[in-house]
């Protein structure tokens, strides 16, 4: 009982934070959602971790389990990618715009002198 409540506690805030995701992204959000399922209904029923593994050839439940996590964490950090990006990209729009706006080179801004020798 200890060890499913072990593997159980770290899904349930990437189940939350799936969860919450679909409001930005429905494909992320949803495919975390379900392969938290997925992986809590692996750990939880051990017979049907057992004929997954089979039929998928990966060897055994705790195999089926630990490919779980890595497809949760490749997820969220493809999330995060994700966001990084739009952010990014964010920044250098407003970057440009106000380069165009002002009409100047960052060498003529004002600011801290840099002494060159």
């Amino acid at each position: 009982m200890i060890g499913l409540l072990v593997l159980t506690v770290p899904m349930l805030p990437i189940l939350v934070y799936g969860l919450l995701e679909l409001k930005r992204s429905r494909v992320i959000g949803t495919a975390i959602s379900l392969l938290t399922f997925a992986a809590l209904a692996f750990i939880w029923i051990p017979g049907v971790a057992t004929t997954v593994a089979n039929a998928l050839q990966l060897g055994s439940a705790a195999d089926l389990v630990t490919d779980s996590w890595i497809g949760l964490v490749t997820l969220i950090l493809l999330n995060l990618h994700l966001r990084m990006r739009r952010h990014m990209q964010t920044v250098t729009a407003l970057t440009r715009g106000i380069a165009i706006g002002t009409g100047q080179t960052p060498e003529n801004l004002p600011g801290p002198s840099i002494s060159r020798s």
